[in-house]
């Protein structure tokens, strides 16, 4: 086998064993969001790892993409998207246990998402999201005005 040969199987059988630790990294935290100097117990260090998929995103193969994907591989580094994704989808399961976004502002998710203060932060910016934020907001019924006290009325901010 040729010295290039050798070190494409070496990298093959590196990417494999820690996309499995991450597996399960995944199965035992319920996510994919590894701390960027976390090691697994057997010293693999998964946080790198996954900072470097990130990173390399466009020149991992599709098929490298895919089992990553299939894991709810979280690509943004970006700690903002990342936090308002996870507050959206948590707002997502609000509403569908409640049936409406209307978050006491003290309200905080099981998880310790502060869902009520996004909620009432987003309400005040409305002007100063993204279209593809209000959009989405709006197909879940949002609620840009908090309830008024008395009448049960919708008030402006």
């Amino acid at each position: 086998m040729s010295t290039c040969a050798t070190f494409r199987q070496t990298f093959s059988d590196k990417w494999e064993q820690a996309c499995t630790a991450l597996e399960a990294y995944r199965e035992e935290y319920g996510d994919c969001m590894v701390p960027q100097v976390y090691k697994t117990p057997a010293g693999v260090p998964l946080g790198a790892w996954v900072q470097s998929q990130r990173q390399r995103k466009d020149t991992l193969s599709p098929d490298q993409r895919n089992r990553l994907n299939a894991l709810d591989f979280v690509w943004s580094r970006h700690t903002r998207e990342r936090r308002w994704e996870e507050a959206y989808t948590a707002l997502e399961s609000y509403r569908d246990e409640y049936g409406d976004c209307l978050v006491p502002q003290v309200y905080k998710t099981p998880a310790g998402v502060p869902l009520g203060a996004w909620v009432q932060s987003h309400r005040q910016r409305k002007d100063t999201l993204s279209p593809d934020q209000r959009e989405r907001l709006d197909a879940l019924n949002f609620a840009w005005s908090r309830p008024s006290r008395d009448a049960g009325t919708l008030a402006e901010e």
